[in-house]
């Protein structure tokens, strides 16, 4: 760095370096505009008598920091003009959304879709008077198609929650992805709605999505302990009914499944069975499939069917 006095100093920083030489205020390529020689936010933080009616053009962070700082200063008509259909472009929408219903509610005025098409000062030092066009078009595209500036968050959070699955489902059991109980089910339809709701909601960020999915994993984990238990077991699992015995349909088991007999024949014509009189047991499995033991297959003594008979 150069010292007053001509000289030369090294200064070794240990963090970061941070360079602030200021920056100039962009002033908008609207006709009539910079002739009438518009405040910046230096101006605005330096003014020594607040204006009744004040215009703001833009709706970045300072022009929303300089809208409610004056109004509440005492410029009462202020009035923001707001090209695209939200506040806070490059932040998530609901910050947006928050600010401009919050200056709705102060009394700010915030025009979305519209922008300065020409500006006029009479007077030296007088007042500006502004023709506002109505940008309907680009408002139009902007309400059907979002945002660009939303995207990058949108990718960003699905990408993240997605990765975050992933990792998930392949720590955990196998189980989650083998035929479906009905806690299962719930894990996975859970997990698909957190994965695909969470990047477009505006008032939910990755770690919020993250720790709930997290959660129905680690609950859907703990359930599939517990049911190593078995009074927990019958909680959560249905019993497997003896559908068929010798031929004959048990009927009060069939209703108890909430299955008819035209479900049962439909059924078993996909195992291949033409014939009750062929079929010894038919099994309705906690899971829902059903088991077909043909007559001779087994013997009505093996363990597997010792706990229907």
């Amino acid at each position: 760095m150069t010292t007053p006095d001509d000289g030369t100093r090294t200064l070794r920083a240990r963090h970061a370096v941070v360079v602030a030489t200021g920056s100039d205020p962009a002033i908008p390529g609207v006709p009539g505009l910079r002739e009438a020689r518009p405040w910046s936010n230096r101006e605005a933080t330096s003014v020594q008598q607040v204006p009744k009616r004040l215009v703001v053009i833009g709706a970045g962070p300072v022009a929303c920091e300089m809208s409610q700082a004056l109004h509440s200063l005492g410029a009462a008509a202020t009035t923001m003009l707001v090209r695209r259909d939200r506040l806070l472009n490059r932040v998530e929408p609901f910050a947006g959304e928050m600010v401009a219903a919050s200056f709705q509610q102060s009394g700010i005025d915030v025009r979305f879709g519209r922008q300065a098409a020409r500006v006029e000062r009479a007077v030296p030092g007088g007042r500006a008077a502004f023709v506002v066009r109505s940008d309907r078009v680009a408002r139009a595209v902007s309400i059907v198609f979002g945002s660009p500036h939303d995207l990058w968050w949108v990718v960003v959070k699905t990408l993240l929650l997605y990765a975050t699955a992933v990792i998930c489902f392949r720590v955990g059991e196998r189980r989650t992805l083998a035929e479906m109980s009905a806690f299962d089910f719930i894990a996975a339809v859970a997990a698909g709605a957190i994965v695909g709701r969470v990047p477009n909601a505006h008032d939910a960020g990755y770690l919020a999505g993250a720790a709930t999915l997290l959660t129905v994993l680690l609950a859907h984990r703990l359930t599939a302990r517990l049911r190593f238990r078995p009074l927990f077991a019958r909680l959560i699992d249905h019993p497997p009914r003896l559908l068929v015995a010798e031929g004959k349909v048990l009927d009060g088991e069939l209703r108890r499944s909430g299955l008819t007999r035209q479900d049962l024949y439909g059924l078993l014509r996909q195992h291949g069975v033409d014939e009750l009189s062929s079929v010894r047991f038919v099994v309705f499995e906690q899971r829902g499939q059903v088991s077909v033991v043909r007559r001779g297959a087994v013997t009505t003594d093996t363990e597997l069917l010792r706990d229907l008979l």
